[in-house]
């Protein structure tokens, strides 16, 4: 039986809502657990780089106004170990993760005050990591304040500025539930790491939880 209760701890990462949780380990690992309708996920994930700040020590600007700001952060290479028990049977996992920890000061129901933003994460086969984070403008195009962070075999970050890169979106896709319009693929080129690189997602449908 899950309790209701979520708890939360001020001095590491430790988490818990309904049975789940997720925690640091004094070895620094990290542990997820998770539950629901007799599945349930079970991960140990550790970090093979330090964690990465993106922009200016994890603080970035998405907007012309002060309240558009964020910090960010992530580990963008963990090895990673569990269990998955689906429709009864377990199944033993391994992979990468890449972990994400982002704050916002924007207000959501501040008209304007939250300006899109697409982000891409790439592990690239070289065992390096990429991430790009897209702002687009009031006219679509995508804005000045959009940045990226390349991250060497090492763990050493490469800040990227709007003009070290340049993105196009080669097709779209609109909910006929929501509305909303999703970017589909993806065309990027960062000339002074030689990349040129074109994404597309499994599925059309970015609303879908039948993927």
């Amino acid at each position: 039986i899950f309790s209701k209760t979520g708890f939360a701890g001020e001095e590491r990462i430790h988490l818990e809502a309904g049975g789940w949780y997720a925690k640091r380990n004094p070895t620094g690992t990290i542990s997820i657990f998770a539950a629901s309708e007799g599945n349930s996920i079970s991960l140990h994930l550790t970090p093979a780089k330090p964690v990465a700040y993106h922009s200016q020590k994890g603080f970035f600007q998405t907007g012309d106004s002060a309240g558009d700001s964020s910090f960010y952060c992530s580990y963008t290479n963990m090895n990673t170990k569990g269990t998955i028990l689906l429709d009864g049977h377990l199944h033993d996992i391994t992979g990468t993760t890449w972990l994400d920890h982002d704050k916002s000061t924007a207000i959501p129901t501040q008209a304007g005050a939250s300006p899109l933003q697409n982000r891409l994460l790439v592990f690239l086969p070289t065992n390096e990591e990429l991430m790009l984070n897209i702002v687009q403008g009031p006219d679509g195009k995508n804005s000045t304040f959009s940045s990226g962070s390349f991250i060497d075999r090492g763990g050493n970050l490469t800040h990227l500025i709007s003009t070290d890169f340049r993105n196009e979106t080669l097709k779209f896709w609109k909910s006929a539930v929501s509305g909303i319009r999703y970017p589909l693929r993806n065309r990027t080129e960062i000339e002074s790491l030689g990349m040129t690189m074109e994404f597309k997602p499994l599925c059309d449908d970015s609303e879908s939880q039948n993927w």
